[in-house]
């Protein structure tokens, strides 16, 4: 695997179960960068109506207070707000 750069924080969208190995999605992607900062972002957003700039909260969870602020810097606007946990998997499983 190539060598990924441990100063980027990975903001992990995708949610599910591996069959075969019981992982979700975050602890994979853990496993696979456990060098690299992590955040799970999920909530009850729906894409066409983030697109017409509706009003849209979703929740981002790390360990990292400060890793939470950079990627809620990122995606703060008008229309879009995150809120903070530090219960990664738990913010991935409320999504599924």
């Amino acid at each position: 695997m190539e060598r990924f750069a441990t100063d980027i924080t990975l903001v992990n969208l995708a949610k599910g179960i591996d069959g075969a190995t019981g992982l979700t999605s975050f602890q994979t992607l853990s496993g696979m960068f456990p060098a690299n900062p992590r955040v799970m972002l999920s909530g009850p957003s729906i894409a066409n109506e983030f697109a017409q700039h509706l009003p849209t909260v979703v929740v981002i969870a790390g360990q990292s207070k400060t890793d939470l602020m950079r990627v809620a810097r990122v995606l703060d606007n008008d229309y879009f707000r995150t809120r903070f946990s530090d219960d990664e998997i738990g913010v991935e499983l409320g999504g599924i």
